[in-house]
């Protein structure tokens, strides 16, 4: 893939490593941090690009989205960790996820075990229940929608 993305902040570069998702109006992809010396950092993160900066509403609504995940801290929830509106075209990096919940549930039902309910609901459901209850506290998302 070997795409670069510059970073804001003048010491770093993103490097495109492989897309992970493909949304409405945004592609992800994971990427690495490439710093000023040459070298990539140990972490990586994922980065979020539109995919048509012409659309002004496209471009508004994805400011709003990085915007959003900026502005939320949750354990349960990615967060936006650098937003570049400016770029062409406009990005947003955040925290990489190892695995998605629903992987994490599939595979714990793979699992040859006769009981699956109580770590499923321990480390899938509980946590997902507890970002959408915040989301809701913070009235982003509201009961009925």
């Amino acid at each position: 893939m070997s795409s670069y993305l510059s970073s804001v902040h003048v010491a770093r570069w993103y490097r495109l490593v492989r897309t992970i998702g493909v949304g409405a109006f945004g592609n992800v992809h994971e990427c690495e941090v490439v710093l000023s010396n040459g070298l990539a950092a140990s972490r990586r993160l994922a980065v979020k690009i539109l995919r048509d900066s012409n659309d002004a509403e496209n471009v508004g609504r994805f400011a709003r989205e990085a915007n959003l995940l900026r502005g939320l801290k949750h354990p349960n929830l990615i967060r936006a960790m650098e937003i570049n509106l400016s770029h062409n075209p406009p990005y947003f990096v955040m925290e990489l996820m190892q695995e998605v919940l629903s992987t994490r549930l599939e595979r714990m039902m793979s699992q040859d075990t006769v009981y699956r309910a109580k770590p499923a609901l321990e480390s899938v459901l509980l946590p997902l229940c507890k970002a959408v209850a915040h989301l809701h506290f913070r009235n982003i998302l509201s009961p009925g929608h």
